[in-house]
């Protein structure tokens, strides 16, 4: 546990972050498509870590 948190859910939540960040640096190169394709990815890895906070 990680202050409260399980360690698979607070890996996952920080991978989703570092998505979104990622999906801000592509949208504003121009690459739109694969920005939403990691946005995508983000919202499946948080969807996935808010399960193991059950």
């Amino acid at each position: 546990m990680t202050m409260g948190m399980p360690v698979p859910a607070a890996v996952l939540f920080g991978c989703a972050a570092v998505m979104v960040v990622m999906a801000t640096r592509r949208w504003r190169a121009g690459w739109r498509g694969r920005a939403l394709l990691n946005l995508m990815m983000a919202l499946f890895m948080a969807i996935f870590a808010w399960g193991y906070l059950g």
